[in-house]
Parts: C-alpha cells; sequence; structure tokens
C-alpha cells in the first residue's frame, strides 16, 4: 500500500461528518476501562487476548498493514520469551553427532542445554611453573608390607619427609605399639617389613579436611589394610557408594576365625567428642 493510500483512508476515518476533534486523545482512558472490564469478565483467556486494544486484527480491518505489522512482530516476540524459556540447564561437553542430538531430546523436556569444551585453555598453554614432585607435597599416601597389606595415612608435611617416617620407626624399635598401627603389626607377626623406601602417593591433598575424606575413602575402598581406624567419619551414602577390595589373606597371618579383630572406634572432632562425653554423663 502506497503512502498517499494509506493516508487518504486515515483522513476518511476523520470525517467531520462522522466524528468531532477532541482536545485530548481518549485513547489510553478507553483501553484502561476495556482491559479492567476484560479482567473482571468471565471470559477465558484465550479469548481475552483477542478482545485487547494491542490485537492484531482491527488494523488489519482497517487496512493499516504497517501497524498490523508492527504488532505482529511484538507479540510474536512476547510469546517465544514466554515459550522458550526452560526450566532448567543442563552443562554438557561438546561431542560432535552426540551432543546435538541430546540437546534436542532434552529441548522436548523443557531443559535448556549449554555446550562447553572438553580441553580448556589451562590443560592446551604450557605452564612455566616447575612441576612440584609428588613426594614433596601433603597428602595421602600407602605403604607397603612384605606380607602384601597396606597402611594408608595422611601427613601435613611433605611425604618424602624423613620426620614421620622416624616417628613410625622409633615407635616400632621401641615397641609402643599403642602409637602406632605400623608397629602393631610389625611386632603382631614375625618377618614383615614395611618398604619405607618405596611410598605411594595415593593423592597430593594440601587442605586439612579433603585430606582426611580422601584418607577415609581409600582405607575402605581397600580392606587389605591393618589400620586400627577407619580415619574420619562419613556418612553412610560413602559406605554404600566406594566399592570394597577382595578381602585377601595375609601370607604367614593367623585366619580371621583365629584372631579376634581389633576394631577400632573411629576418629571424631572435638565437637563430636564432647557431645558424646555429655550423653554419657546423662
Amino acid at each position: 500500500m502506497k503512502k498517499e493510500e494509506c493516508q487518504r483512508k486515515i483522513e476518511s476515518l476523520l470525517d467531520p461528518e462522522h466524528y468531532r476533534k477532541l482536545k485530548k486523545d481518549p485513547t489510553p482512558k478507553i483501553e484502561r476501562q476495556t482491559r479492567v472490564i476484560i479482567k473482571e469478565s468471565q471470559i477465558p483467556v484465550e479469548e481475552q487476548r483477542r478482545l485487547l486494544p494491542s490485537e492484531r486484527r482491527p488494523p488489519r480491518l482497517y487496512g493499516l498493514p504497517k501497524l498490523q505489522k508492527y504488532i505482529d512482530r511484538v507479540y510474536r516476540t512476547q510469546r517465544t520469551r514466554v515459550e522458550q524459556q526452560p526450566a532448567t540447564y543442563a552443562c554438557l561437553p561438546y561431542v560432535a553427532g552426540v551432543t546435538d542430538k541430546l540437546k534436542k531430546t532434552l529441548s522436548k523436556k523443557n531443559i535448556g542445554v549449554r555446550f562447553r569444551t572438553v580441553k580448556k585453555i589451562q590443560q592446551v598453554l604450557p605452564s612455566n611453573k616447575d612441576p612440584v614432585p609428588r613426594l614433596l607435597t601433603k597428602g595421602v599416601y600407602e605403604l607397603k608390607c612384605t606380607c602384601g597389606k597396606s597402611y594408608i595415612g595422611q601427613t601435613g608435611r611433605s611425604i618424602q619427609c624423613v620426620q614421620w617416617i622416624k616417628e613410625h620407626q622409633r615407635h616400632t624399635r621401641l615397641r609402643n605399639t599403642d602409637k602406632s598401627a605400623i608397629a602393631e603389626h610389625v611386632h603382631t607377626y614375625e618377618n614383615h617389613k614395611i618398604d619405607y623406601e618405596n611410598i605411594r602417593v595415593v593423592d597430593k591433598t594440601t587442605r586439612y579436611y579433603p585430606r582426611i575424606i580422601r584418607e577415609s575413602q581409600e582405607i575402605m575402598k581397600n580392606n587389605n589394610n591393618f589400620n586400627r581406624e577407619d580415619g574420619y567419619r562419613l556418612s553412610l551414602t560413602w559406605r554404600l557408594a566406594i566399592p570394597r577390595t577382595s578381602d585377601l589373606e595375609c601370607h604367614g597371618q593367623p585366619s580371621s576365625t583365629d584372631v579376634q579383630p581389633n576394631i577400632a572406634e573411629p576418629r571424631y572432632t572435638r565437637s563430636r567428642r564432647r557431645q558424646d562425653q555429655s550423653l554419657e554423663t546423662f
């Protein structure tokens, strides 16, 4: 439609024989009144949308395609924003040919998908820092015995530190079996020796609580150890989730039917110990 024809139709709508000129535009007031009437009525929601003053049908009836096109664009934008808003999001590593199909499947369930790369920039670029040897860091370690069993522990000092190794050796030499599980194991069974030279680093963890939790996890995973304690007290969820390895018999060690197992109480924090003592006194 040409501009002149559109103006002519607008002027025909404002013919003085049919309408009288007003000093103030009454459209906002009429729109407010119309919205109130529609809202208070018992008309269904779908029908209410068609009766609103901003609906796209009246401009088409009056032959105003430009106004109708603008209203259509606004209406489609608002409807798209409402309908395409996902309930939740999932972040998946991008794999060509696989993640795209998952996105289509999840979008049907109103789940948005965001992609992430498998390799990060930090993994691709070389590091200027010299790597710290594993034995010079704090963490969880494992000591092997000649019988096949192992001792799992954690230290806040470097794993290669001689001080804590000498502490275990001193307790073994002085027969302080109450202070060291290694000393108790060596003096309980003959010809058993601990291999202090080949220390296996299980995990490098510098922070205290993640370190003792990882120690407890490793003790639960490996049943072939001679630890007297289970470490930090974990929840039942961890005990059900962590699989235990096969219970191997130690060579030269009496069977479990002849020896009463030494089950020690798990280590508690100070607050947990005070709580247990208060319950006992009560």
